[in-house]
């Protein structure tokens, strides 16, 4: 006896997916509008941390705050930045780079205006979040800016610097490998289980926490990295794992489908 959830549906038929929260569309084909305010904003990310570094932005927040800021540096580089801060600018650079990447060379997914965006937006809060800890004399994964080889007595600086290192080569050379098995045309519509996913389901996801959690230790050393690495689990498991399974248990419901009615 059919149940009332699928009481006069033909069998067969999947049944209507909830309502999605992933923040990745899984529509196929080219956005050239998003794509360029994704790229656009991504790219003044950058400037937006060397400006509260340099700029007097960061300094004066954390002085409204009640709280101090690390005494200014010594010595800097070209940029006006400390070795310390270089690290903090260097990881802001490098995500957007390889999310720019990302975005031209190995997703197939449209990229619609307000996605693009939101995506950016939350990319600049949490990076500015890092510098800012990064800064502040209560959280900084430093006491004082130093030369680079006083760095090398900073355990968060070394280990979050080789964990964001990793977590971003895992994530890109993850997403390389899943999109070159895609657009072999025999490969259409199976699931990828080979390279870096033959470790792990979601390998990506976890190289992605990886360099968000690296980041976070270097700039506000081990506390502020727990609780970032806390979130973006949660944020996964909650929420971006299950949205992906739903759409590909969807999306084999259909092709078995398709199936039964041309059989």
């Amino acid at each position: 006896m059919a149940s009332k959830a699928t009481e006069g549906t033909p069998e067969g038929t999947p049944k209507p997916a909830p309502k999605s929260t992933d923040l990745v569309s899984r529509t196929k084909g080219p956005s050239p509008f998003g794509t360029g305010v994704f790229v656009v904003l991504r790219s003044l990310d950058p400037l937006l941390q060397h400006a509260i570094m340099t700029r007097g932005l960061g300094s004066s927040l954390i002085h409204r705050c009640g709280a101090s800021t690390i005494p200014l540096a010594a010595t800097t580089n070209v940029l006006g930045l400390a070795p310390h801060q270089m690290i903090m600018f260097s990881m802001t650079a490098a995500s957007t780079i390889a999310e720019t990447f990302w975005l031209y060379y190995i997703s197939q997914e449209e990229m619609p205006p307000e996605q693009a965006a939101f995506i950016a937006m939350f990319h600049s809060i949490s990076n500015s979040l890092n510098t800012l800890m990064s800064m502040c004399a209560l959280t900084s994964a430093i006491d004082r800016y130093g030369d680079w080889k006083s760095l090398l007595h900073s355990p968060p600086v070394v280990f979050g610097t080789a964990l964001y290192i990793g977590g971003i080569l895992v994530q890109t050379i993850s997403e390389i490998q899943r999109r070159r098995f895609k657009e072999n045309p025999a490969n259409k519509g199976k699931p990828y289980g080979g390279g870096l996913f033959s470790l792990a389901s979601h390998i990506n996801y976890g190289g992605f926490t990886a360099w968000r959690t690296g980041y976070a230790m270097a700039s506000g050393g081990w506390a502020f990295a727990a609780l970032s690495s806390a979130w973006f689990i949660y944020d996964f498991s909650a929420r971006a794992i299950p949205s992906l399974e739903a759409y590909c248990e969807q999306k084999v419901s259909r092709l078995s489908m398709w199936i039964r009615w041309l059989g």
